[in-house]
């Protein structure tokens, strides 16, 4: 059985704490400058003669614009920010597509649309800003601050998929199809985009 002394010496032992984390610092956006300009150069020889940079609160951003191979001008933009990790850079590039049927009246069937072309066409996202009615293809990646970032076969790929998603877009926002059609509309843009590709 514990004395009152003894009691009073265990209460008083300190309570030992786990080691503080280390900090993860993030990456200066110093560093970032030198990829912009990669991505830049790499715009440029796509074709691209009017890519602006721009200083952003927590980054660089891109813009600029490429012709569709249905001739329409379809909107890029990027944007590097630093990682939560230490070393890593965070990159997301949107292309907005040209103005289109209005989709707030189909925003049902859109949803299910987006949903399967999404799991189409991964790592690109199929989005709607119904604010603006555009449709956006967005791809984006996690990586190393010395990693080489090349994004030409994400806008090669879009200059061949946004006149076929815009003709589906066209059929479905004209039919109002069901989840499930509209789904298969998405694998009907899926087979004939890759058919094209594969030619």
């Amino acid at each position: 059985m514990s004395t009152e002394s003894e009691k009073s010496t265990e209460a008083e032992k300190p309570e030992t704490s786990a080691p503080a984390e280390t900090p993860v610092k993030p990456v200066n956006k110093d560093v970032l400058k030198p990829m912009a300009r990669r991505l830049k150069k790499e715009w440029q020889s796509l074709g691209m003669k009017k890519v602006a940079a721009s200083g952003q609160e927590h980054g660089i951003s891109l813009k600029s614009r490429f012709t569709t191979e249905n001739g329409k001008i379809a909107v890029v933009t990027a944007l590097l920010t630093p990682g939560v990790m230490e070393n890593n850079v965070s990159l997301m590039v949107d292309v907005m597509l040209p103005e289109g049927p209005r989709l707030e009246p189909c925003l049902t069937a859109l949803s299910a649309f987006m949903q399967q072309a999404t799991a189409q066409f991964s790592p690109v996202s199929v989005l709607a800003d119904v604010k603006t009615n555009r449709i956006v293809l967005r791809q984006s990646q996690l990586t190393a601050v010395d990693y080489p970032i090349v994004l030409a076969p994400f806008l090669n790929s879009a200059r061949a998929l946004v006149p076929l998603l815009q003709d589906t877009l066209v059929r479905l926002c004209a039919r109002n199809p069901s989840p499930d059609k509209a789904r298969k509309m998405a694998d009907e843009l899926s087979s004939r985009f890759y058919g094209a590709v594969a030619q």
